[in-house]
């Protein structure tokens, strides 16, 4: 049976489920032909944005479309691992530089770092439509390039973003496979040693308000933020809960826990400061904020600021 070839139709319903990108044997599956890809490449329907993946004309893609490239190149034999499934998974981790990491089959990728390690199915999932490594095998993997503080931090993220539950990472490492020489991989390992100190009941440092505020961030339809984004500043460097970073707006959830001492008060307004100085507009809200005023000074702000109405 023959089939016609895509339309736009077909082209912008495949494209919108993966962030503006298409494969070329996607398209070949839908039943267009080597010769129409080419056309549409020099036609400036498609912009090759690696070997056999392409971004739709009209589309702008962003960090996560980048990402989400280097897998579709791998045609579907690897995920989105280590250092960039942290960062899909909103979890802050700045030393690993703008690479691309995958995990999966022993593929050869142009400006990839893959990983030739097996990815079980319950060891991937999806995230912002990005093949990805779950949560508890991300923080395995990084347990090999990161010292234990800092895995630490970022197991507490996950607890605080409500990702990862404290009982599904314990089942997660009582799982793992005994290695050759009768020992647990070193990550395995590793994070044993961070639940031990993570026992029933552990507070991941974040009120319950907080988390909620988090949340539902997507919920209330405010513009795409990435969490804890790293700002630098002349003064220090500051993991606000949420960033418009293209608008350079940072937005964090004072909880009273942890924001009402004076330590803590004087701490926030020199962070204040320093992003104002780094041209940062800074939004502190509290549990006393409501829905409809977060929502309504963030969208204030970021159109102010897009408008070039506010500095």
């Amino acid at each position: 049976m023959v089939h016609a070839p895509p339309g736009a139709i077909e082209l912008d319903r495949l494209a919108t489920g993966q962030l503006g990108l298409v494969t070329f044997w996607q398209l070949l599956a839908l039943g267009s032909t080597k010769r129409q890809v080419a056309r549409w490449v020099a036609d400036g329907r498609l912009f090759p944005v690696r070997r056999g993946v392409y971004r739709v004309a009209g589309v702008q893609t962003g960090w996560e479309a980048q990402a989400l490239a280097g897998v579709l190149a791998g045609r579907g034999q690897v995920v989105a691992s280590y250092r960039t499934a942290a960062r899909l998974w909103g979890l802050s981790d700045t030393s690993g530089g703008a690479a691309i990491h995958v995990s999966g089959a022993r593929v050869r990728l142009a400006g990839v770092r893959v990983h030739a390690q097996a990815v079980g199915p319950d060891e991937r999932t999806r995230r912002i439509c990005v093949p990805v490594t779950t949560v508890p095998r991300t923080l395995a993997d990084l347990a090999s390039v990161v010292e234990p503080a800092r895995l630490g931090r970022m197991t507490d993220e996950a607890l605080r973003l409500g990702i990862l539950g404290l009982e599904q990472l314990r089942r997660y490492v009582d799982r793992q496979s005994v290695g050759v020489s009768g020992r647990r991989p070193a990550g395995a390992g590793i994070l044993s040693d961070i639940l031990a100190d993570r026992l029933p009941g552990y507070d991941s440092g974040a009120s319950a308000w907080e988390r909620d505020m988090d949340r539902k961030w997507e919920e209330w339809g405010l513009p795409f933020a990435e969490r804890q984004h790293v700002i630098r500043t002349p003064r220090g460097v500051y993991r606000p809960d949420r960033a418009i970073v293209e608008e350079r707006i940072a937005v964090d959830w004072n909880g009273y826990e942890y924001h009402g001492m004076r330590s803590r008060f004087d701490a926030d307004s020199d962070r204040r400061a320093d992003l104002a100085a780094a041209g940062w507009w800074a939004l502190d809200f509290t549990s006393k904020s409501s829905p409809e005023r977060i929502c309504e000074t963030v969208h204030a702000v970021w159109m102010g600021r897009r408008s070039g109405r506010i500095g």
